[in-house]
């Protein structure tokens, strides 16, 4: 889970040159924490259900974000 938290916000910072965007969301990353996936196991079917979809949906709003041009522009380059 570090590893890939660290790619994107490498990833993230590359594209947008902004420090402060990458403490941001190191930041509400700590204090979300992980989900809780044993939940989806112990809970009633519907709970678990309902908790499962949005699982897969952040899952794939999060993959989906990395091709949004209106969150990462290619027309700004880091000058190293």
């Amino acid at each position: 889970y570090t590893y890939l938290f660290g790619c994107y916000s490498s990833y993230a910072f590359l594209k947008t040159g902004s420090l402060g965007g990458a403490v941001l969301s190191h930041m509400f990353c700590n204090w979300m924490g992980l989900p809780d996936f044993n939940y989806v196991i112990r809970a009633p079917l519907r709970d678990a259900s309902v908790v499962a979809i949005a699982y897969i949906a952040g899952i794939w709003a999060f993959v989906r974000g990395f091709s949004n041009h209106l969150i990462f522009d290619d027309g700004y380059k880091l000058q190293m």
